[in-house]
């Protein structure tokens, strides 16, 4: 019997992405483990917007030509040393195990509807994950947010 393959969205919701571009390339001297790799993050609040901009380096197995992302926001209530924003990059790709990846910069705003009433301006850390739909498996790292 053959099992049917399924994709599993993150929690939240969609949101539109600025830019997604390849930047680069990294090796390893040994195979990675067919888990994503984490995302590198950087979080800026602007004041005079009222905006968190994000740009997340993900890396990729170099095998995987011209990759599309969605990226997911959600909100959880603040929780006691949690980010209340979590965002999730998606792809759907067959994992390897690769020492050759590509660096694809995805920039992103904050969705400021989507945190339910939440100033935009106390917001202190967002969570981004790299996610596989096919849902084997995530990596994500928390990312303080840098004043403008």
């Amino acid at each position: 019997m053959m099992t049917t393959p399924y994709t599993v969205n993150p929690p939240g919701q969609k949101i539109v992405i600025l830019s997604a571009n390849a930047v680069g390339k990294i090796s390893f001297e040994n195979k990675c483990p067919d888990i994503p790799l984490s995302p590198l993050v950087e979080a800026t609040y602007f004041s005079d917007s009222d905006q968190i901009k994000v740009s997340a380096v993900v890396f990729l197995d170099a095998a995987i030509a011209d990759p599309s992302f969605d990226v997911f926001q959600d909100f959880q209530p603040y929780v006691e040393g949690e980010p209340p924003v979590k965002f999730y990059i998606c792809y759907d790709y067959k994992r390897t195990m690769a020492t050759e990846f590509n660096a694809y910069q995805v920039n992103f705003t904050l969705d400021p509807a989507a945190v339910h009433g939440i100033e935009i301006s106390k917001i202190a850390e967002v969570e981004t994950f790299l996610w596989d739909t096919d849902p084997k498996a995530s990596r994500g790292t928390v990312t303080n947010v840098q004043r403008n």
